[in-house]
This record gives C-alpha cells, sequence and structure tokens, in this order.
C-alpha cells in the first residue's frame, strides 16, 4: 500500500447516505473549521482526491468515537461527585462489574492515546492508526456497534454499521493482521460495547446520587436539582420568617447557612458511601471510608503509577 492510499474503502453508495445527514454534515462543518487539518510531511504531496478522501474518514471516525470520549468524561466527572475524590485511580469505584471494566479499559485507552480519540494530527495518519493496534481496532468496531442504538443527544448521527464490513476487508488485506483477525476483535468488541451500555445506565444512577431533591413546600413535583449553596441555603429558612437586616441578624444567617451547607455536604458523602458499599469488598468499602481523610491530606496528587491498559 503506498503512503497515499486510505486502508478502508467505503462503498459509495454510504457515503452518500452518510452525508445527507444533517448531524453529520454539521460535524464536517465544525472540522472544517476548527480541526487540525494540515498534513505532514509523508501525506502533504498526495492529490487533493486522495486528501478529501483522508478528511472525510477522518471525520467518520471522529463522529464514531467522539460520543464515546463525551460519555467517558460524563461518567469521570459523575464518579467523582460521587466518591468525593478526584484521583483518577479512585474513579473506577463508582462503577460495578461489566461498567467497571469498560471505565477501566476507557479510562487506561483515552488517556494513551488522547490526540487520537479526539482526532487530532494529520488526517491520514489519524485515519491509519486506526489499524496499528488491537485496542484502536477495537474501539472504532465498539463505535460502530453502540451507533445502532439511540443516543440521547440533540445530535443525530446515521448508524455507522457500514464501517463494521470495511474494518474487516481492510484487516484481510493487512498483511499483519490476515483474514483471521475480524472475529475475535468483533467478540472483544461487542463486550465492550455491553459493558458500555451497562456504565449508561449505572451513570444515571450516580446522577441521582449527586442531586439533591430540594423541594419546595408548595412544589412537590419540582424536579431535583444540583447541591449548591443556592439551594442549600434555602432549606429550614422557614416560611414567613422576616429576618432583621442587622449586623448581627445577617451573621447568624450566614452561619446558619454555612452549618447547613456542611451538613448537606456529610450526608450526600455518607449516602454515596452506602449506596456504593453494597458492590465493593472489604478493601474497597475501607478506601471508599477513607476517601473523606485522603482529601484533607491532599489526596488530589495522583501516586505517579500508570496502569496499563489490558488487552
Amino acid at each position: 500500500m503506498s503512503a497515499g492510499s486510505s486502508p478502508f474503502s467505503i462503498p459509495h453508495e454510504d457515503i452518500e447516505a452518510l452525508c445527507t445527514s444533517r448531524g453529520f454534515q454539521i460535524i464536517r462543518n465544525y472540522l472544517a473549521s476548527n480541526a487540525e487539518n494540515a498534513f505532514c510531511a509523508e501525506h502533504h504531496d498526495c492529490d487533493d482526491e486522495r486528501k478529501q478522501t483522508w478528511l472525510l474518514q477522518r471525520d467518520i471516525l471522529h463522529a464514531m468515537i467522539m460520543p464515546i470520549v463525551q460519555l467517558f468524561n460524563r461518567a469521570s466527572a459523575l464518579a467523582e461527585a460521587a466518591l468525593c475524590s478526584s484521583r483518577p485511580e479512585d474513579l473506577e469505584l463508582a462503577f460495578r462489574e461489566d461498567a467497571r471494566s469498560a471505565f477501566l479499559w476507557l479510562q487506561c485507552f483515552i488517556a494513551d492515546e488522547n490526540d487520537w480519540c479526539n482526532t487530532r494530527g494529520c488526517p491520514a495518519c489519524t485515519t491509519l492508526e486506526t489499524l496499528t493496534t488491537d485496542p484502536h481496532i477495537r474501539l472504532a468496531i465498539t463505535a460502530a456497534l453502540l451507533s445502532e442504538h439511540p443516543s440521547p443527544s440533540s445530535l443525530t448521527l446515521p448508524p455507522f454499521s457500514f464501517f463494521l464490513p470495511t474494518v474487516a476487508t481492510a484487516l484481510a488485506a493487512d498483511p499483519f493482521w490476515g483474514s483471521h483477525a475480524f472475529g475475535p476483535l468483533l467478540d472483544r468488541a461487542a463486550l465492550l460495547a455491553a459493558g458500555i451500555q451497562t456504565m449508561i445506565a449505572q451513570c444515571a444512577q450516580l446522577e441521582a446520587l449527586v442531586t439533591t431533591p430540594t423541594l419546595s413546600p408548595v412544589e412537590p413535583d419540582a424536579e431535583p436539582r444540583l447541591l449548591t449553596p443556592a439551594t442549600t441555603g434555602a432549606v429550614g429558612t422557614g416560611i414567613g420568617m422576616k429576618v432583621r437586616k442587622g449586623r448581627m441578624a445577617k451573621r447568624q444567617l450566614r452561619l446558619r447557612t454555612e452549618e447547613q451547607e456542611m451538613a448537606a455536604r456529610i450526608v450526600w458523602q455518607c449516602w454515596g458511601r452506602v449506596a456504593l458499599s453494597g458492590a465493593l469488598n472489604a478493601e474497597q468499602k475501607s478506601a471508599v471510608k477513607s476517601f473523606g481523610s485522603m482529601r484533607g491530606r491532599g489526596g488530589g496528587r495522583t501516586s505517579g503509577h500508570k496502569r496499563a491498559l489490558s488487552l
């Protein structure tokens, strides 16, 4: 294969169908204006038609993989809020079973391959890198499988199922991978996709955990709101109670608000521990219980130990 050739041969009818998608057009327009669209020295001399092919395939990869990256970022934020810890090695404790395995796999891979996951750099090199390792191929296949399921995003994208036979053909033509590589990779990708779907369901549970149903007495059906000083400060103030505007009254109100905020934080941390402890062993329960004390002792620092991605 020459330096200017792509390993992926996507049928023309699939490209036409994809390009009629408004969501995909929005992504392409955004990448055309904001992404790194310059080609490296090796691919700079390709003709315009080949460059357009590289750009199209880079855009397809971005549209497939970016939802998974965004999902992982959301899952990390929810785990951090639920566990009251910003240590990357702690966040997997917020998930259980297959969801934890999927979270940890994504955490390791995205950390190691952040540029590829965000499709940064030369479009040709980004596309070629898809076939370099088992994890790259597995995530691309996983993204294609997950695209068959409805997305909660307001940006609707078409399914990318056409990418699966494209990958199978590319692997079969590759002298390193061969024709027998796709089946095992597809099986592992299906397991990862199932774990990610379980992680999505558990993210909904975490979101309920880190929000508070602060209800007004006259609004019993109000939506839960995030725990913030504005919401916690309103709890327990009383209905119709008049507060004098003198200095002492203001100080008392401020102290009461601070006390309520502290109590609310303690309650939510305890609820988080109770909700999570059922899925943890004794050692992990001890780790969860120590999160609060770790934060007070500089627990936000990373240990420096980097975990490797398990194949």
